[in-house]
């Protein structure tokens, strides 16, 4: 009696262990398993993620291109506003830019001191004429040159011009 309890022991002891050995080779069968489709799944989110990010590249330099062609209207645009269209000339509206602008700067060259503006002062000295009649460029410069002494012996901020006929008879002498 007791070879059969030992015997039906160890038949008990081989049937275990060999379920144990399924149990192990189920568990690391669905371990491989699930290690395999969490790689495929991190290679998929990885070419997903290389993916995005080419069509973010792509629609970044495509928004780069458009805003820099929506500059270049822009700038059209504003030279067209600041341009007549029938003569191509300055338009009133450029002139009114050009005025604030060349204001601003006038303002930036003077300077202040015991809170009172001090600007620069200028004297001009032109020559003015009819094309056909004026004599020589040196006579010319000669003329504007006296035009503006004679503005600086008058005083500051002048503006003295030579007359053609004036130019013509030093020019004759």
């Amino acid at each position: 009696m007791i070879y059969g309890f030992v015997f039906e022991v160890i038949v008990l002891a081989v049937a275990l262990a060999e379920r144990i050995n399924r149990e192990r080779e189920a568990k690391e069968q669905a371990q491989a398993l699930a290690l395999a489709q969490q790689q495929s799944i991190l290679e998929l989110k990885d070419r997903t993620n290389n993916e995005l990010e080419e069509q973010v590249q792509k629609r970044t330099e495509e928004l780069r291109s458009a805003m820099a062609a929506l500059g270049e209207a822009n700038q059209e645009l504003a030279a067209m506003t600041r341009t007549d269209p029938l003569t191509g000339l300055s338009n009133r509206r450029h002139f009114d830019e050009m005025l604030d602008a060349e204001t601003a700067r006038a303002a930036r060259a003077g300077f202040r001191h015991d809170d009172r503006l001090i600007s620069t002062t200028a004297s001009i000295g032109l020559m003015s004429g009819k094309p056909g009649r004026l004599p020589a460029a040196e006579e010319l410069v000669a003329a504007a040159d006296r035009a503006l002494y004679l503005a600086k012996q008058k005083g500051r901020n002048r503006t003295e011009v030579a007359r053609e006929m004036a130019v013509l008879e030093n020019a004759a002498v």
